[in-house]
Order: C-alpha cells, then sequence, then structure tokens
C-alpha cells in the first residue's frame, strides 16, 4: 500500500496562494499550454500537486463541487456562522467544531470545572445549549478567529475535494476544526456510500494543506 500523499505545509501554502486567481476575474488571458489552471466566466480551477482548489465570485452557489446541499458550507455560510458563534457565545474558542451542511456542533471547555465540556447545536443562525457533560480531553482549545480570514480559501478546497480525493459524487460531507499535531486544523471529509470511496484533507487554520488521505491510498 502506497504511503499517504503529504506535502510541507508551507510548500503547498505558497503554491495555492500563489495561484489563486482575483475574486473579479471574468475571463481567462492567453496562457501557454503549460498552465495549471483554467477560468471558466466566474470560477477559477486551480491544480497544484494533484490539490483541487475552486474560486468562485458567486459566494452562496459556487461552481459544481460536492453534490449535496451545503448551506452552511458554503463561504457565506460559514463566515456567518463562525460570526455568530463570537457574537452569541462573547469569543471563539472551542475544544472541536463539527460542520454539517445543514447544521454544526460545538464543543467548549467550562470554566472553572476541569474535565467538563459544555455542548452547543448551531442551526439557522442561533445557538442551543445542549447541555454539559464529563470526560473532556485537558488541551488548548482553538480560537476560531485564526480561520474567519481564510474560510474563503478552505471553500475552495471543499470545492475541489471530490477530485481531490477521488470520491465521485460524494453523499456525506462534513468538516471538523480541532487542535491537531501542528496546531488548529480543519479536516474536510467525503463519502459515497454506494461506491465505500471516501478521503479526507487536513487544512490548518491559515490555509495551508497539511496532508490528503485519497480514496485508493
Amino acid at each position: 500500500m502506497s504511503m499517504p500523499n503529504r506535502r510541507t505545509p508551507d510548500y503547498l501554502d505558497r503554491l495555492v496562494r500563489d495561484l489563486q486567481a482575483p475574486s473579479d476575474t471574468v475571463a481567462p488571458s492567453p496562457q501557454p499550454q503549460s498552465t495549471r489552471w483554467i477560468v471558466a466566466l466566474a470560477a477559477a480551477v486551480v491544480v497544484v500537486c494533484g490539490i483541487v482548489v475552486v474560486t468562485s465570485n458567486r459566494d452562496h452557489a459556487g461552481p459544481a463541487g460536492p453534490k449535496v446541499g451545503t448551506e452552511l458550507i458554503t463561504a457565506a455560510g460559514l463566515g456567518q456562522m463562525l460570526d455568530d458563534i463570537d457574537r452569541q457565545l462573547g469569543d471563539s474558542e472551542v475544544d472541536s467544531l463539527t460542520i454539517y451542511p445543514g447544521y454544526a456542533s460545538i464543543s467548549r471547555p467550562v470554566p472553572g470545572a476541569p474535565g467538563s465540556e459544555q455542548s452547543y447545536r448551531y442551526e439557522d443562525g442561533q445557538l442551543t445549549d445542549t447541555g454539559t457533560s464529563p470526560g473532556r480531553t485537558e488541551g488548548v482549545p482553538v480560537d476560531l478567529t485564526e480561520l474567519r480570514p481564510n474560510v474563503p480559501q478552505l471553500i475552495g478546497l471543499v470545492y475541489g475535494a471530490d477530485r481531490t480525493l477521488r470520491v465521485s459524487d460524494p453523499t456525506q460531507i462534513f468538516l471538523d476544526a480541532k487542535r491537531g499535531d501542528d496546531g488548529p486544523v480543519v479536516n474536510i471529509h467525503l463519502k459515497n456510500e454506494t461506491s465505500g470511496a471516501s478521503g479526507f484533507l487536513t487544512v490548518g487554520f491559515d490555509g495551508a494543506v497539511r496532508s490528503v488521505y485519497r480514496s485508493d491510498q
């Protein structure tokens, strides 16, 4: 079995950021045959080392990507949710944030109660307290404000994830944000329940790709 395809964060971050098309791109300028990106009308597709990034001027719709409902998993939806979390909770520190197309679940430490965690459900713009439970693993929470400026880049990776991960017509998609070995990360998970193909992409809060686990690895 081949080893997972890993790239250094600085290398991938530099390539992806350099190749991002500006938001006002409308049509492509002449490019040599060796160009690695294609701009078609309002969308740009960037392929770097097998990682597909899709950018779009249309914040809500976006180009073709994982064919499931993606209300929260859009630049507008995710950005609004992060703003709502900060406003409704008073800060953006969480142990974990798991995002599905229609809702998200949040876990936070309980002040003054080591080993306990507070859970919330986010849906339709509102946070609902779903209770406190013991068993929290001690650790440093992540600050979602660090992710907020890089939401468009993260969503660009989401829109290209079916091709990056080689999961055709995914039926499940979710994101989870937490602290990884190298700092705060977001994992992009895709699965096709019919074929059984699945994979995930790990991205730092700075928008740099940390690792790729494709369905055929």
